[in-house]
């Protein structure tokens, strides 16, 4: 028999999502409402902004392939870039993207397979984080799993960062998937898979996805000009990419309170530059995405705004204040101390 969600045990831990009354004393529901409107419009200019952005990069690497020493830096850039996918399908799999549902259910299909991340896996996933913030025995990116494991020295930490274990997870998680897989022995790791209709929406998901990879890299190899494309313009500089990914996604929550259901204890908003905020969906203001998960990108800042000066400091160490570079010093500082 595996575990159910019923069955995870109770450790005496509220959970965040319910943890309303701080919410509301922040800011009212009344004075909230009014930044949850979604737009098409807002949506596409993001997606333009950021497909534009790897546009110029993917033109930039076509352009400088006869310089190693240009090219090289061409392909940091472009993988730079890519790296940000990751948040345009964290942004749709909330429906928050775009007013339309068909919209929101194409590009979180289009961002999900560019970033080997299927979105019904990744709802489900997700849903659990946002509902269990921060405890550690219901919040599946407090697992210590191979996608999300445990930082508690400079080895994990450069483990971590090197976004190897990322890939060994995406791999394997996807072929479990495809098996219908959802847990070892006796115990369930993916709990939040409540329902058997669930876990067949996500299988038969991962074999649309296995399949349209193979059928892909297939005929990559058997027409190189394709192949190489595929190499050079996304599979490498994805590779490439996820450190600066991993580099990003620690500042969410790690060095934050892990046994209170405060939001604003237990996840951050991380300050930085406007191009950054913006090839990120602006999830920088990671705790305001908590605090409001139904609030689109284009208005956390405002939000972000408006609550700014009403709430009591952090107790996440170090707070984000000064930007990511900052946070990782005083982070590895920390766990190597």
């Amino acid at each position: 028999m595996t575990t159910t969600y019923n069955e995870v045990p109770n450790d005496g831990i509220p959970d965040p999502i319910a943890a309303e009354e701080s919410l509301q004393r922040t800011l009212r529901s009344d004075v909230i409402k009014r930044f949850y409107s979604r737009s098409d419009a807002e949506g596409l200019k993001q997606v333009a902004f950021q497909s534009g952005a790897m546009i110029i990069s993917g033109l930039l690497l076509w352009y400088f392939q006869d310089n190693s020493i240009l090219w090289t830096m061409a392909l940091l850039v472009h993988s730079f870039i890519l790296s940000f996918l990751f948040m345009g399908l964290h942004e749709n799999v909330h429906e928050t993207a775009f007013k339309s549902s068909d919209l929101s259910k194409m590009f979180r299909n289009f961002y999900g397979f560019l970033t080997f991340r299927p979105p019904v896996h990744y709802y489900y996933y997700h849903w659990a984080h946002h509902k269990h913030t921060g405890n550690k025995s219901k919040d599946p990116e407090l697992f210590n799993s191979m996608i999300d494991m445990e930082i508690n020295g400079l080895s994990t930490y450069l483990a971590y960062l090197s976004g190897i274990p990322f890939w060994i997870d995406r791999f394997a998680t996807i072929l479990r998937h495809c098996f219908g897989i959802y847990y070892f022995g006796p115990t369930e790791i993916e709990y939040y898979f409540k329902t058997e209709l669930s876990r067949q929406r996500c299988t038969n998901e991962a074999r649309i996805y296995s399949l349209t990879y193979a059928s892909l890299f297939l005929f990559g190899y058997w027409y190189q000009p394709i192949g190489s494309l595929l190499f050079y313009y996304w599979l490498l500089p994805s590779v490439l990419g996820q450190p600066h990914l991993r580099f990003y996604l620690l500042a969410e929550h790690q060095g934050c309170v892990s046994d209170s259901s405060e939001i604003f204890d237990n996840t951050r908003n991380t300050v930085t530059f406007w191009a950054y905020k913006k090839l990120a969906w602006f999830m920088p203001y990671h705790a305001t995405h908590h605090a409001w998960p139904g609030v689109p990108f284009h208005a956390l800042h405002d939000v972000t705004a408006l609550y700014k000066d009403k709430v009591k400091k952090s107790k996440c160490e170090p707070d984000g204040d000064n930007g990511y570079v900052q946070f990782n010093y005083e982070f590895i500082n920390a766990v190597t101390n």
